[in-house]
């Protein structure tokens, strides 16, 4: 049962086994999943020190497997094992190459700069969230995607994206998405 819910997670056993109950982790995950469900505020930007870039800024994760370490270096412990190409994660701080990040969960580690990627995709927080042929609620639906799925994303607005699952494209409302800034227009 615990290999379910830690595959839905994308994460490694390393992190679980810290000794908390199945029925803790599925207790959090139902309470993440409404507590998450809004677009993050749009942040006061800085300049990163290495790169020049923006922080924090989204990107994401660009293989099935990124280890997140506890600091800046090899020599840091591994805290997780991420499984979940193209999972969005948040750029927080910047050192050589390793780039803090925070995930949806709100965790904080270290992934060497190869291990992510520029591309935006974002991932639905809601179960059963309306995938739309237009940014407009009243637009026929296209699909309805699970949460914890990962789209493309196309361009936004400050409350909708036009991402891409699975060669559907269609829009979906911010508010039900992890990836993106209150706010944000994002034209590709």
């Amino acid at each position: 049962m615990t290999a379910g819910i830690h595959k839905s997670l994308g994460l490694t056993w390393g992190r679980w086994l810290t000794g908390l109950a199945v029925g803790v982790v599925m207790a959090i995950g139902f309470s993440l999943q409404a507590s998450q469900a809004a677009p993050r505020p749009l942040p006061k930007f800085q300049i990163g020190a290495v790169t020049k870039l923006a922080l924090p800024r989204f990107v994401s994760l660009a293989d099935d497997l990124a280890y997140g370490r506890v600091g800046p270096g090899r020599s840091y412990p591994i805290d997780y094992v991420y499984t979940a190409k193209h999972m969005p994660v948040e750029v927080i701080d910047e050192y050589e190459s390793y780039r803090k990040v925070r995930d949806w969960q709100g965790s904080e580690l270290w992934i060497f700069r190869p291990r992510l990627t520029n591309k935006r995709y974002v991932r639905v927080q809601i179960e059963r969230t309306p995938l739309y042929q237009r940014a407009d609620a009243a637009a026929p639906v296209r699909a309805f995607l699970a949460q914890g799925v990962y789209g493309r994303v196309r361009q936004c607005n400050p409350s909708w994206c036009q991402i891409e699952v699975d060669r559907v494209t269609g829009w979906i409302e911010t508010r039900s998405i992890y990836g993106t800034y209150e706010g944000e227009s994002i034209q590709r």
